[in-house]
């Protein structure tokens, strides 16, 4: 494998959800794919071994440090809230077809390749958290966890997510 610096991810990320633009953000924003497995253990065994990890769980999650929000992007980030002219209000519940998204995250490398990352079913878990600070400005943290689709065949395992890396060899 040869290595090229041209390959580096850049830092900038551009995020829409549903294919809107959420405008920008300040800080690192981040990108996690959370992972646990376990070892098949049998009699005998003095540590783990080869071919016995089972993956248990897997939850990506895509952190923004969001510095502009307008009503509308209020109530498509965070669930069980209504925009009246403005007035955002709870609604006390959950809305399946209103609250799960399509979050798309855009990098590009050094040598200008996009690279992007997909969460689908996309629930943003974070809670509303505006810091004040006379000079500057409020940046509010929002976390989108893809979220499975209920699966009818335990067997038929389905990430909610992807990445993406274009034009890759």
């Amino acid at each position: 494998m040869t290595m090229s610096k041209q390959e580096v991810i850049l830092g900038l990320l551009k995020v829409t959800v549903d294919g809107v633009n959420l405008g920008y953000s300040r800080g690192a924003n981040r990108f996690t794919v959370s992972r646990v497995f376990h070892a098949i253990k049998a009699n005998g065994d003095m540590g783990d071994t080869v071919n016995t990890e089972i993956l248990d769980e897997e939850r990506a999650t895509l952190n923004i440090n969001q510095l502009t929000m307008t009503p509308d992007e209020f109530v498509k980030i965070f669930p069980a809230a209504a925009n009246s002219s403005g007035t955002l209000t709870p609604t006390g519940a959950v809305n399946d077809l209103t609250d799960y998204h399509t979050v798309v995250a855009l990098a590009k490398t050094k040598e200008g390749k996009t690279v992007t990352i997909t969460l689908n079913n996309a629930f943003c878990k974070s809670n509303i958290d505006w810091q004040f600070n006379e000079r500057d400005e409020v940046v509010s943290n929002v976390q989108f966890e893809a979220c499975y689709a209920v699966q009818s065949d335990i067997w038929d395992y389905t990430a909610p997510y992807s990445i993406v890396f274009a034009n890759a060899g």
